[in-house]
């Protein structure tokens, strides 16, 4: 018998014992339940709001159409408190009058009026109509752009007379506008919110009430807790000066900027407890392991090539003082082309590199990275070998949400055992304008955007 049948025979026993694995466990699972099944979820009446919308608040679940789809048990207890949470939903989208009036479990039978084990549940729904708003007033917003900016947000949330009401967007609207008012400048900022319900007359009168406090500057700027690393360096990646006004903005890429130096576990900003208009800034940091390890494995698979890969980064941040980072990187795989079962070419591969990043070169927010790598490739048509380098500098801009660089690039590569079916070995040149050995260096520049809220770490 052949390799590959050898294979295709065995490939099919593991999906055969795998299927007849995962049924067993289903039916095992159906049988230790000792209940019923949600068969259908069926919801009437909500005319407002679609099924879907509703089911996901409810615990009572219906199963899957698909095959082998786990069971969804059904359980009284939580139905009782499903048909509690469905008025409870829409009086918080102003429809105060809605109720369940009527709900139904059935067992379902076969074809021969045998019981399956499995239900069908109904819920009929009564919306009534809906509540109205009658009034929206913001009161004690500071008078200027700050005022008619928190106008227009509550316009935007359709927070207006005559909209249906809503809690959930009224209670997301009080967040927005304490928002505003803090990235105004008003660090102290304090929100109250009031909604009255005329059940009878089904209308509501909004009424949103500010503290703003002071417009708050920031003063003078301390670093907390942390230990040798010197202060003056993480100073340096504060994003205000003294005087600035407050902007939360700020704050968080402050925080983020000193996350990202991979020596703290926690980086906490704080504003002096009681209102001032002139606010020093504590930056608490709790040191964290400067040493850190992380290994992986994998496999891959393309039409012509197969592999199977290990990784192994090691980090030494704070790397001889200076803030510095050392990466040290390797990534070894044993690759097989094309195929494990028609093995034309195989072989060890790997990519090796150590990094080192010198942050805040010359006094600015500019990073210094410096690389060295030794690859080893394994390809169709042949096999290679050669170092690699890297030096270049980067910069954050528009609060770190944009990065800009540029690199200057070094290769070299040894190329051995050449496909002679492929490349005539009568010659150096390997085709494309590619020579043995091979060399090539090039500039490289980036401009990289990344709108996320809290970028991780790299």
């Amino acid at each position: 018998m052949r390799c590959d049948e050898k294979f295709r025979l065995w490939a099919a026993g593991m999906a055969s014992g795998l299927f007849a694995l995962l049924l067993g466990g289903a039916c095992a699972h159906q049988d230790s339940a000792g209940g019923v099944w949600v068969h259908d979820l069926d919801i009437r009446g909500n005319d407002t709001f679609s099924d879907r919308t509703l089911r996901k608040k409810l615990a009572t679940v219906q199963t899957g159409w698909w095959p082998l789809a786990s069971k969804k048990w059904f359980d009284a207890a939580a139905l009782d408190i499903d048909l509690k949470r469905i008025p409870a939903f829409y009086a918080d989208h102003g429809y105060f009058d809605a109720r369940v009036v009527r709900h139904e479990v059935k067992e379902r039978k076969d074809r021969q009026g045998k019981k399956t084990e499995s239900v069908d549940v109904v819920i009929v729904v009564e919306e009534g109509k809906p509540t109205a708003i009658e009034s929206v007033t913001l009161d004690g917003f500071p008078p200027g752009p700050t005022d008619e900016r928190v106008r227009s947000l509550a316009r935007s949330w359709g927070l207006r007379p005559g909209e249906r009401v809503s809690y959930e967007d009224w209670s997301a609207l009080k967040a927005k506008v304490e928002d505003r008012l803090k990235e105004d400048g008003y660090a102290y900022a304090k929100i109250a919110g009031t909604m009255s319900v005329d059940r009878d007359g089904r209308v509501a009168a909004l009424a949103i009430t500010a503290e703003p406090g002071p417009a708050v500057r920031l003063g003078e700027t301390s670093i907390v807790g942390n230990g040798d690393i010197p202060a003056r360096k993480l100073l340096n990646r504060v994003t205000w000066d003294a005087g600035d006004p407050y902007d939360p903005g700020d704050l968080a890429t402050t925080q983020g900027r000193l996350y990202d130096l991979g020596v703290f576990s926690s980086v906490t900003v704080e504003l002096p407890t009681e209102p001032t208009d002139r606010a020093d800034v504590r930056i608490n940091v709790t040191p964290g392991k400067l040493r850190e390890l992380r290994l992986g494995g994998g496999a891959g698979a393309e039409r012509q090539r197969q592999e199977v890969r290990l990784r192994a980064d090691w980090t030494f941040s704070n790397f001889l003082g200076g803030l510095r980072k050392l990466r040290l990187r390797a990534k070894p795989a044993y690759v097989t082309i094309p195929a494990v079962t028609d093995v034309v070419r195989q072989g060890l591969a790997a990519e090796t590199s150590a990094e080192l990043t010198q942050p805040d070169i010359f006094g600015s927010n500019a990073s210094l990275r410096a690389l060295a790598g030794y690859d080893l490739m394994l390809t169709q048509g042949y096999e290679a070998h050669g170092p690699r380098a890297q030096l270049g500098v980067d910069r954050p801009f528009l609060r770190d949400r944009m990065v800009a660089g540029v690199a200057w690039n070094l290769q070299f590569l040894d190329f051995f055992d050449v496909n002679t079916d492929v490349f005539d070995p009568a010659t150096t040149t390997l085709g494309f304008g590619f020579k043995n050995p091979y060399r090539l260096a090039f500039l490289e520049q980036f401009v990289q955007l990344d709108m996320r809220d809290r970028p991780t770490p790299s």
